[in-house]
């Protein structure tokens, strides 16, 4: 579909050509004295943002240009993620990468009328591996932390401040009692981040089983609604897989939450 008018207006008015075009005859009029170039470019200015804008094909130009920034965008987005992961999971991302440039080709070889999904099949695919690096990048957070946290140095914490209670004034039982509330807190957040980072990691390999298995049947399927219908059955897997780590991810977020609410100081009373 081709873009708004007022999207093409917008490009005609702020095309680089247009601009060099505009100052070109300002600073030519000012540097001569003679208004008359900056009037007949004033009137050439007018009739091209009315007209151009209205052009089909101006506008098919001006749609496929939006297209293309909206690529290199995306296309450099996708680069800082992956510059973001650890090496193993940029191979991860770039072997899941390769197997869906395997299905596109192979879709290739079916007929003229066959080939009218392919375009719907890439677009598929390329939200497939977006997705896909979303989650790689959710499992190395969860790595991460997993990494910096250790649940032996919490235990002996634990074990040194119970053992220090019974001696200890009030005062002082009461603080570190505090403390024994927030380390357990944190051993039991380091639990449930380990299992949270095991279904991500089940999910993502289950992920990556189903499109090695679409790449095969790719190879001897023969009718291309089938693999297309595979696809989508795919997609809607990603999509629950989606929302099970979008789920793991607030559960975690809210236990950090309680975690930092716990760790904060009783409020005095207002007399």
């Amino acid at each position: 579909m081709s873009v708004s008018y007022f999207k093409a207006l917008k490009a005609a008015l702020t095309s680089q050509y247009n601009i060099i075009a505009v100052v070109g005859a300002g600073l030519f009029s000012l540097v001569s004295w003679n208004w008359i170039p900056a009037l007949i470019a004033a009137g050439l200015e007018v009739g091209y943002l009315v007209v151009a804008p209205a052009i089909p094909w101006y506008r098919k130009r001006v749609e496929l240009q939006l297209e293309e920034r909206t690529h290199v965008r995306s296309q450099k987005e996708l680069q800082s993620m992956l510059q973001q992961l650890p090496k193993e999971d940029q191979k991860r991302y770039y072997r899941m990468y390769r197997v869906c440039q395997n299905i596109r080709e192979n879709y290739k070889r079916f007929n003229t009328t066959s080939r009218m999904f392919l375009d719907d099949v890439a677009g598929k695919l390329e939200s497939l591996l977006q997705r896909y690096l979303n989650m790689l990048q959710s499992l190395a957070a969860y790595e991460a932390y997993l990494v910096s946290a250790d649940p032996s140095e919490i235990d002996n914490k634990l074990k040194r401040l119970r053992s220090e209670l019974e001696s200890d004034p009030q005062r002082v039982r009461d603080i570190k009692e505090k403390q024994v509330e927030i380390l357990e807190k944190r051993l039991e957040k380091i639990a449930k981040a380990r299992e949270d980072a095991k279904v991500v990691r089940t999910q993502l390999e289950t992920i990556e089983e189903f499109v090695l298995l679409l790449k095969e049947q790719s190879l001897t399927i023969k009718d291309p609604d089938e693999l297309t219908g595979q696809i989508d059955s795919l997609m809607m897997e990603v999509e629950m897989t989606e929302e099970t780590v979008r789920e793991i991810e607030s559960n975690f977020s809210q236990m950090f939450d309680r975690e930092l609410e716990a760790s904060r100081p009783p409020q005095k009373l207002q007399s």
